[in-house]
């Protein structure tokens, strides 16, 4: 792909980007938080340069952390909030693991290697399960927060976004947005992730497939 057509794919989602194949961008956010649902392709100016910088990122990088960075550190920026990462299931285990994660602070990331979410529990799971994405405002009162990560960081979890990380066929992930600095999550900032999410996912399939590949080739030179 070139960096506007990954960019028209992330401003414009096709109808059907899901495994449970939700119309991407009108989404059931989560009603128990009093969200309703939302369709708007209406973004301003910051959140499209977000996107074009991500869609630029995934068009150029094939190294997965390096895009993952990149993409969590425009989360960061553009929806401002404190933190955002990825985390990615692990099959083996039955959990989900940060693949990485960044926040102002630096609470997360020198515990990111302790930290994991058994599959059933948290948001995460919840979002994997239902294939939409969840808006907790109230953190610190919401049961479905898995207190684990916070008592392990110490990062003070006020409020999130949790979105899918998945493609038409295979279930990745999920994507994170942590502490708006300012009052809570909006709709808005939940498209963005979803716009973001559905790319990602594909850009994570494809990087895992050249690390793969790039094991094997390394496995066979050694023959």
């Amino acid at each position: 792909h070139s960096s506007w057509t990954l960019f028209r794919e992330l401003v414009m989602p096709t109808e059907k980007t899901c495994a449970n194949d939700h119309d991407s961008c009108c989404t059931d956010v989560d009603k128990s938080d009093g969200a309703d649902i939302f369709c708007s392709q209406k973004f301003d100016t910051a959140k499209l340069l977000l996107l074009l910088k991500a869609s630029k990122a995934l068009a150029s990088k094939t190294n997965l952390d390096q895009l993952l960075d990149v993409i969590v550190g425009e989360v960061q920026n553009v929806i401002e909030c404190d933190g955002a990462g990825v985390m990615l299931y692990d099959e083996k285990k039955d959990d989900f693991y940060w693949r990485t994660v960044q926040d102002k602070q630096s609470f997360l990331a020198p515990a990111r290697e302790e930290i994991r979410i058994p599959r059933d529990s948290g948001v995460g799971g919840l979002v994997w399960d239902q294939g939409k994405p969840v808006v907790i405002h109230d953190a610190e009162n919401d049961p479905r927060i898995y207190k684990e990560v916070e008592n392990k960081s110490g990062f003070p979890l006020r409020n999130l976004v949790c979105t899918p990380l998945q493609t038409p066929e295979k279930k990745l992930g999920v994507l994170y947005a942590l502490n708006k600095t300012t009052d809570s999550f909006t709709e808005e900032d939940v498209e963005i992730l979803l716009a973001l999410s559905s790319n990602v996912a594909l850009a994570l399939e494809n990087a895992s497939y050249l690390e793969h590949l790039t094991v094997f080739n390394e496995e066979l030179q050694r023959l």
